[in-house]
C-alpha cells in the first residue's frame, strides 16, 4: 500500500486525483474512489503505471499551463467539475491531433457522431474536434448531458459514473 501510495502522490497531478495521505483515500470530483476494491486498485495502478512510462512530463506541463485555464473556463460554464480538465490530458496528453482507431480526435477524443450530434463540424481537411474552443465547449456540454443521463439510468449524481460513461457512452453504464 506504501508504494501504491507514493506512485499516486508522483502523478496525482497529472490524472486529476486528490489524495489525503494521512487517511489512506482518494477523490475525484469530490467524490471518493473505492480503492480497497481491488479491480479499482488495479486498474488505477495500470493507469498510473502506463503514465509513467508514456508521459513526457516537461511537454504535458507546458501544454497544461496553456490549455487548462481555458478547460477551467468552459467546464465552469456548464457546472462541471475542474477535475475533468484530466480527462483531456488522459484521453489525448493535450494534443489537437490526437486520434484513436476507433475515430475518436482530438484534444477530448469526440466520436464523429458524437462531434456531429453536438455540432462540431467534420470535413477533409477541417476537423473542429482540433479547435480548441469549440471541442472543449462540446465536451463540456457533453459531460453535463451525461450526468443528467446517468443519473436518469442510475438515480445516482456521479461524476465518476460520468467519466466512465464518456468512453463507454452513458447506455453502458450499470
Amino acid at each position: 500500500m506504501k508504494l501504491y501510495i507514493k506512485i499516486l502522490m508522483l502523478c496525482g497531478c497529472l490524472i486529476g486525483i486528490h489524495l489525503n495521505t494521512k487517511a489512506h483515500y482518494v477523490t475525484f470530483c469530490g467524490e471518493y474512489v473505492p480503492i480497497e476494491q481491488e479491480d479499482v486498485s488495479k486498474k488505477l495502478m495500470n493507469v498510473i503505471k502506463n503514465w509513467i512510462r508514456t508521459v513526457g512530463g516537461y511537454e504535458l506541463r507546458q501544454r497544461a499551463n496553456k490549455y487548462f485555464h481555458i478547460f477551467d473556463y468552459y467546464l465552469a460554464a456548464y457546472g462541471v467539475p475542474r477535475d475533468f480538465k484530466y480527462l483531456a490530458v488522459i484521453e489525448s496528453l493535450l494534443k489537437h491531433d490526437a486520434h484513436s482507431h476507433a475515430g475518436a480526435h482530438g484534444f477530448w477524443q469526440i466520436m464523429p457522431g458524437t462531434a456531429k450530434d453536438y455540432k462540431l463540424n467534420i470535413t477533409p481537411g477541417y476537423d473542429e474536434r482540433e479547435d480548441l474552443n469549440k471541442s472543449t465547449d462540446a465536451a463540456a456540454r457533453i459531460l453535463r448531458d451525461y450526468y443528467k443521463i446517468v443519473y436518469n439510468l442510475t438515480k445516482t449524481r456521479s461524476w465518476i459514473l460520468t467519466a466512465a460513461s464518456y468512453n463507454n457512452g452513458p447506455g453502458n453504464i450499470k
